[in-house]
């Protein structure tokens, strides 16, 4: 079973998820395409498909545990032609804020953990990576990352070099989270994918991923 956060929440229940549906060959060919194994993914992350009618349609349907509990989900399309790439469980359906949380934290039980945006970037680095669902971290994720880790490294997308305006929004989101979080006396770093020559994590390779993470944790 997966380890527990640190944060107690109480009388939290399951959120429904929409109707599940197996994943189609067109979402497994999605997945596949981005470098990731379906089966694997399927098991580690429990997701399923939204089908191909309605609100969740042609969407890989993405839980988000916390304590055990499935508090929430965020859905994912594959065609790159609706409007919205994600839509989250409207608030109503929600049984705990996720922004309150971060994807992944239930199965990073290490002293070391990896911030990255969104879930398709944990699924990259796998266990020991937890994502801020987008750019825009909140406080209560802070103190999360505070809390639990002793060594915290933020990898947000598209980090190029760059200085003042010539820097992405997401790495001057990156610089305000490692600013934020050691002015409360965290030890923590911004890392670059530059150097293994990409861009952001949906470029890595599986194995590039992997020993990325493994000097990571042996830092």
């Amino acid at each position: 079973s997966a380890p527990v956060s640190g944060v107690k929440i109480v009388n939290v229940r399951n959120c429904q998820l929409p109707k599940e549906y197996e994943l189609t060959s067109r979402a497994r060919t999605y997945l596949i395409d981005r470098g990731y194994n379906p089966d694997k993914i399927i098991k580690d992350w429990d997701i399923s498909y939204g089908g191909n009618f309605g609100a969740m349609a042609y969407r890989i349907i993405i839980p988000i545990h916390f304590q055990g509990k499935v508090i929430s989900y965020t859905a994912r399309d594959i065609t790159g032609l609706q409007e919205n790439k994600y839509l989250t469980a409207p608030e109503s359906i929600q049984t705990y804020n996720p922004k309150h949380t971060l994807y992944g934290l239930d199965y990073s039980d290490n002293r070391t953990v990896l911030v990255v945006e969104g879930p398709l970037d944990v699924w990259r680095f796998g266990y020991g990576a937890v994502a801020t669902f987008g750019v825009k971290y909140t406080r209560e994720q802070v103190m999360l990352l505070a809390k639990r880790y002793r060594n915290i490294k933020v990898l947000y997308d598209a980090d190029r070099k760059g200085r003042g305006k010539d820097r992405t929004a997401s790495q001057r989101q990156a610089i305000e989270l490692v600013n934020t979080l050691g002015s409360i006396g965290c030890k923590v770093s911004r890392c670059s994918l530059t150097d293994i020559g990409v861009k952001d994590p949906g470029d890595l390779t599986a194995s590039a991923a992997k020993r990325f993470m493994q000097e990571l944790f042996t830092e």
